[in-house]
């Protein structure tokens, strides 16, 4: 089996090998900002706790 070049000179191996990478950098986006989305919630949630009580 012969592995030909495309138009601009890349092979379909290249294709996904490129495409993959992409995907992965989304991915590692997303879970990074899903990490700091997380954070800033479990902020929130230390500073709703601290908080003293109003007497009644």
């Amino acid at each position: 089996m012969t592995i030909r070049p495309d138009a601009t000179g890349a092979t379909r191996q290249e294709h996904c090998r490129q495409y993959i990478g992409a995907c992965c950098q989304a991915l590692r986006a997303t879970l990074m900002a899903g990490g700091q989305v997380l954070e800033a919630m479990e902020r929130d949630f230390s500073r709703e706790v601290e908080r003293p009580t109003p007497p009644n």
